[in-house]
């Protein structure tokens, strides 16, 4: 999960980064990419879960940080990545099922 941070006054320059972005087809790699947005004090926040091939990762996080790199260049944007799990996932990691 990538979450992405810009002030609610670059909502345009986004929009128009994010409108090249999607031009792009997803590659192999990438099983599933759904982005959802709020709003949070003055700041826009954008929630990208993106769904990968245990073994295509690698592949799949350079196609993602070279289609997010340009929002970079927005004023105030800041970007975290975390490694996220479904429950089955999680449960499995503690020697459980579900």
């Amino acid at each position: 999960m990538i979450t992405q941070r810009y002030p609610l006054n670059k909502v345009n320059e986004a929009a128009e980064k994010y409108l090249q972005a999607i031009k792009t087809a997803l590659p192999p790699a990438l099983k599933k990419w759904q982005t959802f947005t709020t709003i949070e004090g003055d700041m826009v926040k954008v929630y990208n879960l993106i769904m990968t091939d245990k073994d295509q990762a690698d592949a799949a996080q350079m196609h993602v940080m070279k289609t997010l790199a340009p929002f970079s260049e927005l004023d105030g944007y800041s970007m975290k990545t975390e490694l996220v799990y479904g429950a089955k996932d999680a449960f499995k990691a503690i020697g459980k099922s579900i």
